[in-house]
């Protein structure tokens, strides 16, 4: 039994969990990678940029997953998760597959928790680390494909042109434009 569990525990099961997890955040850096570079329209360099700090994160949480994995001295695997083999058609599509990819995270943290939970304190307290950040990713992903339903302004009818009175003051900016 390693010293990172303080109760009997299966260590084989945590490994392989912790490889299955590995596997997940390597195949996130290249598909928030690839994804990134997929983005058009008005808000691209915005959403460009959060893709890329997610491509950073998954490199991250792989790299942390990666030292538990070591910490139990268990092999690590060197496969990744199925990448699609179909482009996303659209924003909408890239951020549909993104919270797929991070609900599969959330479920795969879940499981390193029940594995762990009351048998190691240092991978108990990691699991819930992560879990409570990819449910924040999941949240923003969440958020970032809702619309919200605002009374719809725009379809007000515009006053006739020549209706909104001008200043006589000499200050306005349309003082001597033909009405």
């Amino acid at each position: 039994m390693s010293e990172m569990f303080e109760h009997e525990a299966d260590e084989g099961t945590v490994v392989r969990i912790l490889n299955e997890i590995l596997a997940h955040e390597l195949a996130g850096a290249i598909r928030y990678t690839q994804y990134s570079l997929r983005v058009f329209g008005l808000d691209r360099n915005a959403l460009i940029a959060w893709l890329q700090a997610q491509a950073n994160e998954s490199l991250l949480h792989a790299q942390e997953v990666g030292e538990r994995i070591n910490d139990l001295a268990g092999e690590m695997t060197l496969a990744l998760d199925a990448l699609p083999d179909d482009q996303p058609r659209s924003t909408e599509d890239i951020l549909r597959r993104s919270l797929e990819h991070e609900r599969a995270a959330v479920a795969g943290y879940r499981a390193l928790l029940r594995a762990v939970e009351g048998r190691s304190l240092v991978l108990e307290e990691f699991a819930r680390q992560m879990v409570a950040s990819e449910v924040t990713h999941l949240n923003e992903v969440g958020k970032m494909l809702r619309t919200t339903s605002t009374p719809d302004l725009d379809r007000r009818p515009s006053p006739p042109l020549g209706s909104i009175p001008i200043d006589a003051g000499g200050d306005h900016p349309f003082e001597g434009v033909p009405q």
